[in-house]
């Protein structure tokens, strides 16, 4: 029969210290407890203490630390962490509704400094064009009916569509920022 590997070895020594009379009473009378550390050892066996090797390093630490902090941040939101203060674009007519060929005045705020205007007629003709946009993210811009698409003088509604970068030739843009639009009566 072959000889018992270490492992087996170390199980019948702890099984041995577990069924020994270890509490039996000391010098002093007191009663000790039984040595259970080999039954630990055997327990987690080679890969579990180099498991205890990592986390007790530096480096496991760091990584405990790591993912800490991933879980917290991903169940509270990303409230965390500070970010400057985002201004919610929105933009405006006045008078609204207006006459036909009465100027009308659009205004907008928010705007980051890159962004196109795109007008939408009342026959649905578009005109798209990037804007200047002041320091402070303001636009203005004051029109009439008369300024419109072929044909001029059109009533209906005039749409105001303040965009991000628009791909040519498709005309398609992924960012809206805001949009007003102006009844002409």
């Amino acid at each position: 029969m072959p000889s018992p590997g270490p492992r087996a070895l170390a199980n019948l020594s702890a099984l041995q210290a577990l069924n020994s009379d270890s509490t039996a009473p000391t010098e002093s009378g007191a009663c000790r407890k039984p040595d259970t550390s080999a039954l630990y050892a055997v327990n987690f066996g080679s890969r579990g203490s180099s498991l205890i090797r990592l986390f007790a390093s530096r480096a496991g630490r760091l990584l405990v630390g790591i993912w800490f902090v991933i879980l917290v941040t991903s169940l509270s939101g990303s409230n965390l962490i500070p970010v400057a203060s985002v201004q919610q674009a929105s933009c405006a007519v006045s008078p609204n509704p207006a006459a036909l060929d009465q100027l009308f005045t659009v205004s907008a705020t928010g705007l980051p400094s890159t962004v196109n205007l795109i007008i939408t007629f009342p026959n649905k003709t578009a005109a798209t064009s990037p804007i200047s946009v002041s320091s402070n993210g303001t636009y203005t811009l004051t029109m009439s009916s008369a300024g419109s698409m072929f044909p001029s003088e059109q009533t209906g509604t005039y749409t105001y569509q303040f965009v991000g970068r628009i791909k040519w030739p498709a005309g398609t843009f992924r960012q809206t920022y805001a949009t007003c639009s102006a009844n002409v009566t």
